[in-house]
């Protein structure tokens, strides 16, 4: 039988995408996503997506190597800040579940 399906260790094509097509997959969720991204790095953004920069009405000039915290209200800082370090050390499996878009400052 010409046919025959080879057995998986001997398929020729790798199926797993690389690393660019990833990038590339990232780009498109962040960018269609349907809640502002943001990344924040040694307490300073490093990235915010087009929605995130359109809710708070700030531009990359504004945000991008500022203080992440400057923009939240300074009554809820430490608040937020708990709850951004439970969240990353995967105390509470709830995303922060508090609407935090009324601590940002606009």
């Amino acid at each position: 039988m010409a046919n025959k399906l080879q057995p998986i260790n001997k398929q020729k094509k790798k199926l797993s995408p690389s690393d660019n097509d990833l990038s590339l997959l990232a780009r498109d969720i962040i960018a269609n996503a349907g809640v502002g991204i943001y990344i924040v790095q040694k307490s300073k953004f490093v990235y915010v997506s087009e929605l995130y920069k359109k809710l708070t009405g700030y531009t990359d000039t504004d945000l991008l190597g500022t203080e992440s915290l400057n923009n939240i209200y300074s009554e809820d800082r430490e608040m937020v800040r708990n709850k951004a370090i439970k969240c990353l050390k995967r105390k509470s499996s709830k995303l922060m579940n508090t609407d935090l878009s009324k601590k940002i400052m606009t």
